[in-house]
């Protein structure tokens, strides 16, 4: 019998089915959930034991990553609040700030020796400006982490987030204008105006649809408005990241959903 004949459907299912596995022996050995479910999927991946088809494994990975982090994302941008952010505002800007600029100066340096150009190196070090939501939400809601440093931790991971999207458009930008591209500041602009209208957008829909059209529960909305806003993202090509950024800081601004 042949597994891949099972389609995407049988890969997904039985890639839950193992995370479940996973996380559960995790807990029983007293580790982040998180620790079992990147290890059964290594070893049931491609650089494990092989188990799942290449095929429907590369038709998700997309897709799934897509949802994965849009959702994370929603929720970091959750984060901004205003209670949270009180006395605050103007220390946490200039911590992102210099954690971002060392970030880049440092990556990009041990980069140039190894790298095949400085831009190349560049944009690795803007890269590196990404904190791993997903790890990060993750841990702390599972070990139920509040107080002052916490909310500093998931303040500052957020606005990571949103600055590596902002900087490698515009590295992406300087780098071809440098390089006699036909790209104009107007590509960067469109790109942010694009995400802030979109994650406005999207934040309305899932307000109306969870508590003006009363829809039961709130996962069902929330997939609904993810997906659509997802593929509309594609569509327009504007960057899907910081759109549920948005979206999140809108949603917990004017709804008790977050």
């Amino acid at each position: 019998m042949n597994f891949s004949a099972g389609g995407p459907l049988l890969v997904l299912g039985c890639t839950l089915v193992s995370g479940a596995i996973g996380g559960a022996l995790a807990r029983r050995l007293r580790l982040p959930t998180l620790t079992g479910y990147i290890f059964a999927g290594v070893l049931v991946g491609s650089h494990g034991f092989a188990l799942l088809p290449h095929g429907p494994v590369e038709a998700l990975r997309g897709p799934v990553n897509d949802l994965a982090i849009a959702l994370v994302l929603f929720m970091l941008g959750g984060q901004f609040q205003t209670d949270r952010m009180r006395g605050m505002g103007a220390r946490l800007l200039g911590l992102s700030l210099t954690e971002t600029a060392l970030t880049i100066l440092t990556v990009t340096a041990a980069c140039w020796f190894v790298a095949p150009s400085v831009e190349v190196a560049l944009l690795l070090g803007v890269v590196a400006v990404e904190v791993g939501p997903a790890t990060t939400m993750v841990v702390l809601r599972e070990f139920g982490a509040q107080g002052p440093t916490t909310n500093v931790l998931r303040l500052l991971t957020a606005m990571s987030n949103a600055w590596v999207v902002l900087l490698f458009e515009a590295v992406l930008l300087a780098l071809a204008l440098a390089h006699g591209g036909d790209l104009g500041p107007g590509s960067l602009i469109a790109d942010i105006a694009g995400s802030l209208a979109l994650g406005l957008l999207a934040a309305h829909a899932l307000i109306f649809l969870q508590e003006r059209a009363g829809w039961g529960g709130f996962s069902i909305p929330m997939l609904a408005v993810t997906l659509t806003t997802i593929g509309v993202c594609k569509w327009l090509g504007v960057p899907h990241m910081l759109v549920f950024l948005v979206a999140g800081a809108v949603v917990a601004k004017r709804s008790r959903l977050l």
